[in-house]
């Protein structure tokens, strides 16, 4: 705590802690993080404490009881990052999983017959446009459910002028520009509840949000330069994700309701155990910790679920394929335990006869040890893949 303290009890400190929390669908994981500010020859974040705590199983899926078990894994994990530090953090940000958000690319295309100067102005003026009309139709469509809505982030996250990508596109003249705007909402009721619950423990004025799909795409998209195209596939709790960039920009993203707990959810059945038993069974399953008698019932078990997933991820991606050739890289987060399985699962299979890939997917796993080198981290600080991502996104990008 001391540590914490020293770090930031200057005024003119060249870092600023951040209080991070990763909202998934099977666990909360957050974290305090030491982010450089503008002008620091440090770059690199570092995660001075971190902590994930379970959000409780069900049995069969429903959504009122999950959300409350969300929260009440929230406040755990809200109290343990309060304990950790007697510095308040300066800011707070949630990175929220599926299913709780939702995530549009909309592409602004302007063209004029007479050249152009392109401003910060004019680049407003048109994400402005686009932002209205997606609240207008968006918006309407949560309200029409019973429920209220709101935008959380919009990122332009790339600028085509004349057809030519820029870093640099003020004061150019120009006839065409192209922006590529990613939006996302969320519900109200959630991000109320999760604000609520947040600033009761950290006394935080305000909680910022964002979907956890920015900063999986932004941070792949920078350290993995090179790839210009490529897969990116979240396994979560309850939801897989699955998302396409092309050219550098997200085109498509959609979901399939079957994630980790899936196969927890086999095993309990079809050994008669509790949830909680048959996570164990599938993590030691999984790092060859079983007998060999109770290790081969369990194989027979994970082929049967392994072609019931497949075959969701299979249709996913011949929906977001749209007869178009998808890129062969995939970049793939899940949990510690299940992430070289779903990995080995993806590349052992073929795919071509569903969808136009030259060969088979080359899997790329965004895992502790493929990321931690651009992390600093305190004493006995758990390396924690989703933190450490989300993590470096807030020194790579302007979202606070």
């Amino acid at each position: 705590m001391s540590t914490i303290m020293g770090l930031f009890s200057k005024s003119k400190s060249k870092e600023e802690l951040v209080a991070v929390f990763d909202i998934g669908s099977a666990s909360i994981g957050g974290a305090l993080v030491s982010i450089p500010r503008k002008g620091s020859l440090r770059r690199r974040p570092k995660i001075v404490y971190s902590i994930r705590y379970p959000i409780a199983l069900q049995e069969n899926l429903d959504f009122e009881r999950f959300f409350t078990r969300m929260l009440e894994a929230l406040r755990e994990v809200a109290v343990k990052v309060k304990e950790a530090s007697p510095a308040v953090p300066q800011k707070v940000i949630c990175f929220l999983a599926s299913p709780w958000y939702a995530a549009q690319m909309r592409m602004v295309k302007v063209r004029k017959n007479s050249p152009f100067v392109f401003t910060k102005r004019v680049a407003e003026d048109l994400i402005g446009k686009e932002l209205r009309a997606f609240e207008k139709f968006h918006l309407k469509k949560y309200a029409e459910r019973g429920d209220e809505a709101r935008i959380i982030e919009s990122k332009n996250i790339q600028v085509l002028l004349n057809g030519y990508k820029t870093n640099k596109p003020f004061g150019k003249k120009i006839k065409e520009v192209e922006l590529a705007l990613f939006i996302s909402i969320a519900s109200l009721d959630v991000l109320d509840a999760l604000g609520e619950t947040v600033k009761r423990f950290l006394n935080a004025p305000t909680v910022h949000f964002s979907s956890f799909l920015l900063p999986f795409f932004i941070v792949t998209r920078d350290l993995f330069a090179d790839q210009e195209d490529f897969l990116l596939i979240d396994v979560g709790g309850e939801v897989t994700d699955i998302s396409v960039i092309k050219n550098g920009v997200l085109k498509q993203a959609l979901s399939f309701p079957l994630g980790k707990n899936f196969f927890i959810r086999i095993i309990a059945k079809d050994f008669k155990r509790s949830k909680e038993e048959a996570s164990t069974l599938l993590s030691m399953y999984l790092s060859g910790h079983l007998e060999e008698s109770l290790e081969s019932k369990i194989d027979g078990i994970m082929q049967k679920a392994r072609e019931v997933w497949l075959e969701h991820f299979q249709k996913s991606l011949v929906e977001i394929s749209d007869n178009v050739s998808l890129p062969e890289t995939i970049f793939l987060t899940a949990d510690n335990d299940v992430t070289q399985w779903f990995a080995e699962t993806i590349k052992k299979e073929r795919f071509s006869q569903y969808i136009l890939t030259a060969d088979k997917f080359n899997v790329i796993v965004l895992e502790a040890k493929t990321l931690h080198s651009f992390c600093r981290f305190g004493r006995n600080t758990e390396r924690d893949p989703f933190l450490i991502l989300e993590s470096i996104y807030l020194t790579r990008a302007t979202c606070l």
